[in-house]
């Protein structure tokens, strides 16, 4: 995990979450096809420094910077985005999860980010990802202050590939799924097969 200077207490969880509740703390998560877990990347910012207030947080994929969830505290006309966790613009495959905090008056507790499938994670989500958030510090100066920080997921596979060449043209069997009568590049198989650890190979 790497942090930027100005973090503030700011910070990213990489959550597991189990179907009969409850909830996991995890730097890094092994996908296995058969897992009914759901995954959550999240922004806390309940440790802030000098805090009074947020206005923004925003959850991005680092090389992209594509926002994939957001939560804003300053815009009461924008019904969608005030005090709820949205998805960004164009983001597919997640679901929008967050909470803005009712319970205390500066709203410390709240958190937004976005959860998927603990199965459906592939090596695309296996990336560097950005919190950044926007509050305001305490009186007398009511000081903005612009945070971020940075954490990388790692992702591992319990799923097996095998390549198997038949006239150039090799064929993927993934776990449990085994394409019949369709083929992929070589490159793309490779692609599939770098959530594991090793790459069986068989020709004939």
């Amino acid at each position: 995990m790497s942090v930027s200077e100005d973090s503030r207490g700011l910070q990213i969880e990489f959550r597991r979450v189990p179907e009969n509740g409850g909830m996991s703390v995890v730097n890094d998560v092994e996908v296995n096809a058969d897992s009914t877990d759901k995954f959550q990347v999240v922004c806390r910012i309940n440790n802030l420094q000098e805090f009074f207030k947020f206005n923004t947080i925003k959850l991005f994929k680092s090389q992209t910077s594509q926002v994939l969830a957001q939560m804003q505290n300053i815009d009461t006309n924008a019904q969608d985005t005030f005090q709820k966790p949205v998805l960004g613009p164009g983001v597919t495959g997640w679901t929008p999860v967050g909470e803005y905090d009712k319970n205390n008056v500066n709203a410390r507790d709240s958190y937004v980010g976005v959860e998927r499938s603990l199965s459906g994670l592939s090596c695309s989500d296996a990336v560097t990802y950005r919190c950044e958030a926007s509050y305001s510090g305490p009186s007398p100066d009511f000081s903005t202050y612009n945070v971020g920080i940075n954490k990388t997921l790692s992702v591992q596979g319990k799923n097996y590939c095998i390549i198997i060449s038949n006239h150039n043209l090799p064929s993927v069997n993934l776990g449990h799924y085994t394409p019949s009568d369709s083929y992929v590049s070589f490159a793309s198989c490779c692609a599939v097969c770098a959530l594991t650890m090793s790459i069986p190979t068989t020709s004939f």
